[in-house]
Parts: structure tokens; sequence; C-alpha cells
């Protein structure tokens, strides 16, 4: 039997902690570790939160360093006994969810999950009982089905009764880095999940453009050629294929395809009337993107669409539809305003409430 083991990493913990009891801090640099004293100070950065990661902060760094990168940060002393008892409280959650469990460290543990997995088959079988069309599979890494259930793999995906569509490889593939060997490698991992495409007879593939630099505009325009330069490469190749490439719109933490100007901006540079579109309606919602001007704009080339909620402007989470800050109602007037007959693939971070979102979703439609 397969054994399932996931390792779970409280992020950036000691610093969520402090922004959890104190709302003030969400957005800013927050680092947790010595009295930097004006810079004078000596120890190091215990934690910090993303906000402090993009001046260049990290675990270990001398506090005085930290401090003449970020002066303007959020410093705290760390408080173990109030992180103590927020893992606990965490950890019983998460040990809720697992066969085995242990526990290695304030902020980690491996679980055991083996036989809270349903296999592919039980997937199809709640699939089609809830009445869904449409199934995207996430690839990722792009060969992940190079062992012996292979075939056995692809013969299931063949028996659906629905529509299936393939989401790209996103980590650790970046098609617009700066660094050309790396949105080669990125352009080559695509090209060998588009050959996958055609053998579980799918034809629409979704990818991600990657990460722009987040410290320089002179940088990003660089990202935004080699993005061009690479799709222009991909489109070349899954054209020979008849694959439909959706380039998804991202959060704006990536600095790439985020509202709808920047997204018309990505678009004049690749140039490419047969590059679509898939909108995450989750990802727009951190760019504070105007829904109604980028479907006027490009109702004729969305294909796809990602229903995500989110409940923050800072990243992207995945909680129950309605949970959140996303507005559906209105998104989906104005999708079906200019009769969209595409898909609408609901993401969420679990399937523990699948009919539920499935019904809220209902109601708008």
């Amino acid at each position: 039997m397969s054994r399932f083991i996931l390792h779970c990493d409280l992020d950036c913990f000691f610093a969520a902690v402090e922004e959890r009891d104190n709302p003030k801090y969400i957005g800013k640099p927050v680092i947790i570790g010595a009295d930097p004293k004006d810079g004078k100070g000596r120890g190091i950065v215990s934690t910090c939160n993303y906000q402090a990661r993009k001046f260049g902060l990290h675990s270990a760094m001398p506090i005085s360093q930290a401090y003449k990168r970020c002066p303007h940060g959020i410093y705290l002393r760390p408080n173990f006994e109030k992180y103590h008892k927020a893992s606990k409280e965490v950890m019983e959650i998460v040990n809720s969810f697992s066969d085995m469990f242990q526990q290695v460290s304030i902020d980690e543990a491996y679980l055991d999950v083996s036989n809270k997995c349903i296999n592919f088959k039980e997937v199809r079988r709640l699939a089609e009982e809830k009445g869904i069309n449409v199934v995207e599979i996430v690839v990722d890494p792009q060969n992940i089905f190079t062992d012996t259930k292979r075939e056995e793999f692809i013969d299931l995906l063949n028996s659906y009764s629905m529509e299936k569509q393939i989401h790209g490889p996103f980590i650790d593939v970046n098609l617009c880095s700066h660094n050309d060997l790396i949105s080669k490698a990125s352009t080559e991992v695509y090209i060998e999940t588009a050959k996958l495409c055609k053998e579980f007879n799918v034809d629409t593939m979704t990818i991600h453009p990657g990460l722009a630099n987040f410290l320089l505009e002179s940088i990003r325009d660089y990202n935004r050629k080699q993005l061009a330069s690479s799709i222009n490469v991909l489109l070349d190749f899954t054209n020979k294929l008849n694959l439909t490439i959706c380039l998804e719109n991202m959060p704006k933490n990536t600095h790439i395809m985020l509202d709808q100007d920047n997204i018309e901006e990505i678009l004049n540079a690749i140039s490419r009337l047969d590059l679509f579109l898939t909108y995450d309606t989750s990802h727009f919602y951190t760019n504070d993107g105007d829904v109604y001007l980028l479907w006027e704009r490009y109702h004729k080339i969305i294909r796809n669409v990602h229903l995500v909620e989110n409940f923050t402007t800072e990243s992207d989470t995945h909680p129950p539809l309605g949970s959140g800050k996303v507005k559906f109602k209105e998104i989906l007037d104005v999708i079906n305003s200019y009769g969209y007959k595409g898909a609408l693939v609901i993401e969420l971070s679990s399937n523990m409430n699948l009919q539920e979102n499935i019904e809220y979703i209902n109601r708008f439609l």
C-alpha cells in the first residue's frame, strides 16, 4: 500500500502570530529577533514576514544588517510563551486530519494521511455524482506520471464523462525570469506538459507567467520581454497540437499579469492572436482590479474562469466560496452579460464542502 506523508511547516510562524494579535501589523514588515538598537544591536533575526523579506531580510541575519535594510520595520522580541500556545492550538487542528502525527518543532509536523486519501476512481465518482461537467487537473511537476501507473492513470482520465483541462506546473517555473536559463527551462517544462495534454485528450492548458522582479521596474520591463519570448516559443509548438493555451492573471506579489491595465501591457508585448486568458477571481481581487473593464476588453479571449475566494489582498487564499470578500454575484453577472460559455472551475483548499460551494455558485447562474 502506498503511504502519503505530508510535511506541515507554519510559514513565518512567529510573525504570523504577532499579526494575528496585532492586525495593525498586517501588510508591514514584521521582524522577530534581537533588539536592533538603531542598527547597533547584536543578535540575529529569528524570523520575519514576507513584507520584510522584500527588503532582503531572512532568518539568522544579523539584526544590525536587517535594520540597515529595513529601518522602518516593526521589530519585536520573541514571546515564546505565546508562540507555544498558538502552536498547540494549530497542531491540534492539524492532527485531526491525520492517522499518525509527529510534531518535530514548534512550527513543523509530519502527518500520515494514507487512509484519508481517496484514489482517482473515487475522485471520478465524486465528480460525476456532483454533476460536475469540467475537471481541471494540476500537473506539477510535469514528470509526475512517469512511473508504472502512467498508462493506468491515462486510461482512467480518458474514461471520464466530463471535459478535462490541464493546469500546467507553476512551482519552480518562471517563464518571465530575467535569467535566460530559467526562462528557457520553464518553457521546456510547459512543452513537455503540452505533450501530456494530447495523451490525456485535453484541448486546454492554463499556464502561469512566473514571478517578475519585486524591486526594480527596469527589470520588470525585461521580465515582460522574456515572457513574450517564452510564450512565442511555446505557442509555436502547441499550435501543432491544436492545444489552446490560457495565460492566467496573477496575485499582486508576482508583479506581472495583475489588473486589467497591466494585463493589457503584457498582452500587447506578447502580441499573439492565438493566446487566450484564464481569469482567476482571487488573484484579480488582490490587485483591486476592475472586473467590468477586464471583461469589456477581453471577453472574446477569456476561455477559462477560476472561481476562487479570498479574504485578504496580501496573499492568495482558497477558503470556501462566500466566506471572504470576493464579490461573486457581481462577477458572475458580468460574465453572464457577455454570454460566456467556457468553464467555471471552483478552486478550494479542501473538497470537504464541495457540494456547498457548488450550491453557492449555482445561486448566481
